[in-house]
C-alpha cells in the first residue's frame, strides 16, 4: 500500500508541475502534431491499441519483457488480469495480434519447456520507440534540464519500463484520474479522437467539422464517432449540429482534455525518471 501511495503521489506531483509551466500548451500541441504524423503511419494499428484496456495491455507486455529475464505470455495475462480492467480474451486477442504482426515472437522457455516466453522484435520494438518519441519532444520543452536528447533509443527502454511498471503494479490508471475521458479512451482510437477534436477547436473555423471528416482522420466509422460524440454531448462537453453533422467544441472539453494529457505526459515522465536514475549512476 505504502508503495501505491507513493507512486501515486509522485504522479500528482509530476500533473501538478506539468499543468503550471508556460510552456505546457506549446507541448501539447507538439505532441498531436507528431503522434498524428505518426498515426497515419501506423493507423489500423494504432487504431486498435489506442483504447484504454489495450494500452494497459501493450504497456504490460513492454514492462514484463524489460523486467524479466524470461518474459512468458502467462506473466502478461496474469498482470494484465490482476489490473481488473481486461479480460482475459482481450489479452489473448491483443498478444495473438502482436505475434502474427511480427511485433513479439514467441517460443518454449529453456528452463521449462511447457512455458511459453516471448521477445520483443525489432519491428515491436521501432513502434514502441516511435510512440514514446511524440512525447519526448514535448517534455522537454517543460522539463529542458532533465530530459537530455530529442529521441528515446533502445538502450533506455529496460529503464524506462522498469520504471513504467510500478504504475499498473500501484493500480493508477489515467481512465480513473479525469473526468469524463472513458467516453473517448475506452473506445477504439479513443485518444485520436481526442487529439482531432482538440486540434479542431483551436483553429479559427468556429470550432466546427464534420463526423465524417473526424472519422476518416481517426480511421473509425462514422457510427463509432458518433456514439463517442453523444455520449460527450450529454456530458457538455460537445454539441452535434443535427443538421450539418458538425461538431462544436466547448471549454469544458477544453479543461478534460489538459487534465487528460497532463496525465498522459506524467506517466511517460514518470518512466523517463528510470532513465535519469541509470544516466545519474554513470
Amino acid at each position: 500500500m505504502e508503495r501505491k501511495v507513493k507512486t501515486f503521489m509522485r504522479i500528482k506531483s509530476i500533473n501538478d508541475e506539468i499543468k503550471a509551466d508556460e510552456n505546457f500548451q506549446l507541448a501539447v500541441n507538439i505532441h498531436c502534431k507528431m503522434i498524428l504524423n505518426e498515426f497515419d503511419r501506423k493507423k489500423l494499428f494504432y487504431k486498435f491499441i489506442f483504447s484504454n484496456n489495450r494500452f494497459i495491455i501493450s504497456t504490460i507486455t513492454a514492462s514484463v519483457y524489460y523486467s524479466q529475464e524470461d518474459a512468458s505470455l502467462s506473466e502478461v495475462s496474469r498482470q494484465c488480469l490482476k489490473t481488473g480492467m481486461v479480460s482475459l480474451n482481450t489479452v489473448s486477442s491483443l498478444l495473438t495480434l502482436f505475434k502474427v504482426s511480427g511485433r513479439i515472437r514467441v517460443c518454449n522457455s529453456n528452463k521449462d519447456r511447457r512455458k511459453k516466453i516471448y521477445m520483443m522484435t525489432e519491428k515491436g520494438i521501432e513502434d514502441t520507440l516511435c510512440l514514446l518519441n511524440t512525447m519526448t519532444p514535448s517534455l522537454k520543452s517543460i522539463f529542458p534540464e532533465s530530459l537530455k536528447g530529442e529521441r528515446l533509443s533502445g538502450f533506455d527502454l529496460p529503464f524506462f519500463f522498469k520504471r513504467y511498471t510500478e504504475i499498473h503494479e500501484s493500480s493508477v490508471f489515467l481512465i480513473n484520474l479525469v473526468k469524463d475521458v472513458e467516453v473517448f479512451i475506452a473506445k477504439d482510437s479513443g485518444h485520436m479522437v481526442l487529439i482531432n477534436i482538440y486540434m479542431l477547436g483551436i483553429r479559427n473555423e468556429n470550432s466546427k467539422d464534420t463526423i465524417s471528416s473526424i472519422a476518416k482522420r481517426c480511421g473509425i466509422s462514422r457510427t463509432h464517432l458518433r456514439s463517442m460524440i453523444l455520449d460527450a454531448e450529454s456530458r457538455g462537453l460537445l454539441l452535434l449540429e443535427s443538421k450539418s453533422n458538425k461538431v462544436i467544441v466547448y471549454k469544458k472539453f477544453f479543461s478534460m482534455f489538459n487534465s487528460y494529457m497532463a496525465y498522459y505526459f506524467s506517466f511517460f515522465y514518470y518512466g523517463m525518471e528510470g532513465i535519469s536514475e541509470k544516466n545519474n549512476q554513470l
